[in-house]
C-alpha cells in the first residue's frame, strides 16, 4: 500500500483536505472531551508538502 500512497495526488477524494491545511478537527481535538476519534481520510505528510508546493507556485 505504500506505493499507492506515494503515487496518490493531494487532490484525491480520499485525502483529508483539512489535514492539507494543518487543521483536521480529528487531530486538533484528539485527547479532549470532544475527541472525534481517528480521521477516516488519508493523512500523508508528503501529500501536504505537494499541496503546499502547488499552492506557492499557483500564486
Amino acid at each position: 500500500t505504500g506505493s499507492t500512497k506515494s503515487s496518490m495526488s493531494f487532490e484525491d477524494r480520499r485525502v483529508c483536505r483539512p489535514f492539507l491545511l494543518n487543521c483536521c478537527p480529528h487531530e486538533i481535538l484528539s485527547g479532549t472531551r470532544v475527541d472525534l476519534g481517528e480521521c477516516t481520510k488519508i493523512h500523508e505528510y508528503a501529500l501536504r508538502a505537494d499541496y503546499e508546493r502547488a499552492a506557492t507556485t499557483r500564486n
